[in-house]
C-alpha cells in the first residue's frame, strides 16, 4: 500500500466526524456564533482581495462549518457557495443557511471549469502531500475564470507558532512559507501575489492589547532573524505569525 492510499484511509475515517474529533482539544478557540467572531477577521484578511462587485460567483473551497459563506452572504454577496468532503461539516454549514455541496474538493473542481471568479481556500492546502497541493492549485487554476482570483489562509512554517499548528491537527501534511508558495504558484499558472500575514485585528480593549503585544514580538523575532541571516528588518518584509493570507490571480 503506498503513502497516498494509507493517508487516504485514516482521512476517510477522521473527515467523517472531523468537527466532533478536534472540537474537544479546541473548545476554548471555538465560539458560538463563528460568524459574529470572525466577522473582523475576515473583513481584515479576506475581503481587501476580494472583487466589490455582489455578483461575483465565488467557491469555498473547504468550507468546514460555512462560517465565511453565512458572512460573505450577510456582506451581500449574492453568489456564494462551498464545498466539503466532511458530511458533518457539510450539515453544520447548511444550518447556517449557506449553498454547500458534500464532494472531494479536487473532483469538484475539475468538474467545474472556468466557473468562478473567486476560489477561497481556508485552512486546506495544509492537509495535502507535496504532489497533491500542486494538483490541487492546478484544479484551481482550471476553474477560475481568466482574470479570476486565488485567495488562501495556510500555516506558516516561518511562524513563531509554525511548529505548534503544522501538529496541532493530525491531518496536517505540510506547511508553508511564502517562497514556497510562490514556488507553486507560479508553477501552476497564476500571478500578482500578494502575501499578508493573519495576525491579530483589534475589535474591543483586550484585542487590541493583543495587536500592540504582537507588535513587541514580531519586532523581537524580525531582530533575530536580522541577527542570523542579515536581512529582513530593514525592508520589514517577515512574516512571522502562525499563518498567513496570499491572493494570486489567473491570467488572462
Amino acid at each position: 500500500m503506498g503513502l497516498h492510499e494509507a493517508a487516504e484511509r485514516y482521512r476517510q475515517r477522521i473527515f467523517q466526524e472531523y468537527q466532533s474529533s478536534i472540537a474537544r482539544e479546541l473548545t476554548l478557540t471555538s465560539p458560538a456564533d463563528p460568524v459574529a467572531a470572525f466577522g473582523p477577521i475576515y473583513r481584515a484578511h479576506f475581503l481587501p482581495h476580494i472583487p466589490a462587485s455582489k455578483d461575483a460567483c465565488i467557491l469555498d473551497v473547504g468550507c468546514g462549518t460555512g462560517s465565511l459563506l453565512a458572512w460573505l452572504q450577510q456582506e451581500g454577496y449574492r453568489h456564494v457557495q462551498g464545498v466539503d468532503r466532511s458530511p458533518q461539516m457539510v450539515r453544520l454549514a447548511r444550518e447556517r443557511q449557506v449553498q454547500v455541496e458534500q464532494a472531494d474538493a479536487l473532483e469538484y473542481l475539475r468538474a467545474h471549469p472556468a466557473s468562478f471568479d473567486v476560489l477561497l481556500c481556508m485552512d486546506v492546502l495544509e492537509h495535502f502531500f507535496k504532489d497533491e497541493a500542486v494538483e490541487f492549485l492546478d484544479a484551481c487554476h482550471a476553474a477560475l475564470k481568466p482574470g479570476g482570483v486565488f485567495v488562501a489562509h495556510t500555516l506558516n512554517a516561518d511562524g513563531i507558532a509554525g511548529g505548534r499548528l503544522r501538529h496541532i491537527d493530525f491531518t496536517h501534511e505540510n506547511a508553508f512559507t511564502r517562497y514556497s508558495l510562490a514556488q507553486i504558484l507560479t508553477v501552476t499558472g497564476f500571478e500578482d501575489f500578494i502575501f499578508r500575514p493573519a495576525g491579530p485585528v483589534a475589535q474591543d480593549f483586550r484585542s487590541w492589547v493583543r495587536c500592540q503585544l504582537w507588535r513587541v514580538f514580531r519586532l523581537g523575532v524580525c531582530l533575530y532573524y536580522h541577527a542570523e541571516t542579515g536581512s529582513g528588518i530593514l525592508h520589514n518584509d517577515h512574516i512571522v505569525t502562525g499563518t498567513l493570507v496570499v491572493k494570486a490571480v489567473k491570467k488572462k
